[in-house]
């Protein structure tokens, strides 16, 4: 069954039936099953308005999905359900280039990028790509949820015009993917500009405005730490060689954050040197290694007290062998005392 909201379905049919010049997305099934979402979308997401919106349902035999999509010309948001009752595969087709913002909201997804580069998103972390033609396979065993922004060419090119960041013009290389950030925690700033993209309710001249302000907002912070941005504008060879050790110590970490390993440990546990392994991971994802673990820390207590958990109790369990000193820190990340979270 596939269930798109009549009116805007039929809109965008008469539209594209004067229009030819367009784009699309296809989600379909890597198994034997037929299954295929095809989205369509005018080129570079110039739409009829100045917004336009759709609502797409689909199910299958491994469960359900639905895709909330709202564009403007440059840009494309989608609030992607996968409700899988079991363990499915989905394809991710492009033709047109795209840089894609991908927050893991709940559940996980197990990716795999242009068939080459694995990519394993659990809840709370999000990645972020650019690549000239898009083929993702995703992997889903569990309900998730899925928060992207999608940016054409165009924008991106707009944004960077002048810039000695994307040197060669790195943008037009066909075929070719790059990883601007890993797999990087949704820090508290970024869940809060989702919330304001999701629930945004002013007038459509108004709103149109709004999102693109902080879609732009979004993109700033998570391109701020980024491996692009090193200080003589040239990237390392540490992510890609060393992305999966990488990847392992950011798993280590957030498999031990009650006894973590010193940084000569870590270093040893995932096959790296200490300089590696530093700097990779900050280039990786954005944080060092223990700017990681902290917030890794604060996020887990932050939800452990919001369930009224005692203090004394998420003091220990994230760690910290002092309450007082876990008070200081959590005062210092969230400004409000560990007391006062669950009143």
């Amino acid at each position: 069954m596939c269930i798109i909201a009549a009116k805007t379905y039929q809109r965008h049919t008469d539209y594209y039936q004067r229009h030819t010049d367009f784009m699309t997305i296809s989600i379909t099934s890597a198994s034997q099953e037929s299954f295929n979402l095809e989205l369509k979308y005018p080129r570079e997401f110039s739409g009829l308005h100045q917004l336009e919106e759709r609502y797409s349902q689909k199910t299958a035999a491994w469960g359900n999905l639905t895709v909330n999509e709202l564009w403007f010309d440059g840009a494309c948001v989608f609030q992607s359900t996968i409700e899988a009752n079991q363990h499915c595969r989905l394809k991710m087709q492009c033709d047109s280039p795209c840089w894609l913002m991908n927050f893991v909201l709940d559940g996980e997804l197990n990716t795999m990028v242009q068939m080459d580069a694995a990519l394993n998103t659990k809840a709370n972390h999000f990645n972020c790509f650019y690549c000239s033609s898009l083929a993702v396979e995703a992997g889903i065993e569990r309900k998730t949820h899925v928060f992207t922004v999608c940016l054409t060419r165009r924008f991106i090119k707009h944004l960077f015009w002048k810039s000695s960041v994307f040197t060669g013009d790195e943008l037009a290389n066909n075929g070719e993917k790059v990883f601007i950030a890993g797999n990087q925690l949704i820090t508290t700033e970024l869940k809060t500009i989702i919330g304001e993209i999701t629930g945004a309710e002013q007038p459509t001249y108004i709103r149109r405005i709004y999102l693109e302000g902080k879609i732009l907002e979004l993109l700033s912070l998570q391109l701020k730490d980024s491996m692009f941005f090193t200080p003589d504008n040239t990237k390392s060879d540490v992510v890609h060689t060393d992305l999966s050790k990488l990847q392992t110590a950011k798993q280590l970490l957030e498999q031990n954050i009650r006894s973590p390993f010193t940084l000569t440990e870590l270093a040893k546990q995932c096959g790296l040197n200490d300089f590696k392994l530093k700097k990779g991971f900050k280039e990786a994802f954005g944080f060092t290694v223990f700017g990681y673990l902290n917030e890794l820390r604060m996020n887990r207590a932050k939800s452990m007290l919001q369930k009224g958990l005692p203090v004394n109790e998420v003091a220990d369990y994230v760690g910290y062998k002092n309450a007082h000193h876990f008070t200081v820190a959590f005062k210092k990340r969230y400004q409000v005392l560990p007391r006062d979270v669950f009143e």
